[in-house]
């Protein structure tokens, strides 16, 4: 794969066991494809499908992929998959740290809206 990547995304290529990485070039180039692979990917975590990588794995602050998922708290797998992507695991962390911590700044970002003073000119709905 080596010279077929853009030259600041060189290192990437051979990260990863599944060369996931090899990707890192059509991410970069193409904003559709990057949003297909990103919500395909929370698709398969809401959908259970990330069973096989929590197996034996700790529970972190009360929750458990199988436990939430089984479940079916749409509102609890969908944060903890937003977790999962940044932190790999399942709720993990604290109020500053692993995916607790960044799901603490994604809801406020959202409370926040800040697109609205952003792009003051656009009629955001409530």
């Amino acid at each position: 794969m080596r010279g077929l990547l853009l030259p600041e995304l060189e290192h990437l290529a051979d990260q990863g066991l599944l060369r996931v990485a090899d990707l890192a070039h059509v991410m970069y180039t193409s904003t559709p494809f990057a949003a297909d692979f990103r919500y395909a990917d929370q698709r398969a975590c809401m959908n259970g499908d990330l069973a096989p990588y929590f197996n034996g794995r700790p529970p972190y602050n009360g929750h458990s992929y199988a436990g939430d998922t089984s479940a079916g708290d749409l509102n609890t797998i969908l944060w903890g998959c937003i977790g999962l992507h940044y932190s790999g695991n399942w709720f993990d962390g604290d109020s500053n740290s692993g995916a607790i911590g960044y799901i603490g700044n994604v809801q406020s970002a959202l409370l926040q809206k800040s697109w609205k003073t952003r792009w003051p000119a656009v009629n955001w709905p409530d």
